[in-house]
C-alpha cells in the first residue's frame, strides 16, 4: 500500500515497480486510477463544514467511551477482595511448611 499511496522514496518505489509481476502491476494500476478518481470526486466535499448532527453524534460517542473507560469509585471498590473480613472459621487452616514461604513471597 505504501507503494500505491506514493509514500516510498524514489529508489524503493523503482525497485518495487521493477520487481512487480505483470498481473500485480495491472492490479496496482487499477488501484491508482481508482484512487485518483475518488480523490477528484471528493475534493469539493473536503471544504464543506461537518454537519452539526454528525458532530454531535460523534461527540456523544466520545463522551460515552470516556465514561466507560474511567471506572467509578464504586466499581473500583467492588473489585477489591476483602481478605480476613468476616467469619472465616469455616475455612480450614492450611497445614504444612509451605504457608510461611508463601506469605513471605507476597
Amino acid at each position: 500500500m505504501a507503494f500505491a499511496d506514493g509514500e516510498l522514496d524514489d529508489a524503493t518505489a523503482a525497485a518495487i515497480e521493477n520487481a512487480m509481476q505483470p498481473d500485480i502491476a495491472s492490479q496496482v494500476a487499477l488501484f491508482l486510477e481508482t484512487r485518483i478518481q475518488v480523490k477528484e470526486a471528493l475534493m469539493p466535499v473536503l471544504d464543506e463544514p461537518v454537519p452539526d448532527r454528525l458532530s454531535q453524534s460523534v461527540q456523544r460517542m466520545i463522551d460515552e467511551a470516556r465514561r466507560r473507560s474511567v471506572p467509578s469509585h464504586a466499581s473500583q471498590r467492588a473489585r477489591v477482595v476483602a481478605f480476613g473480613a468476616g467469619d472465616n472459621r469455616a475455612m480450614p487452616r492450611p497445614q504444612g511448611s509451605w504457608i510461611m514461604p508463601l506469605a513471605a513471597s507476597l
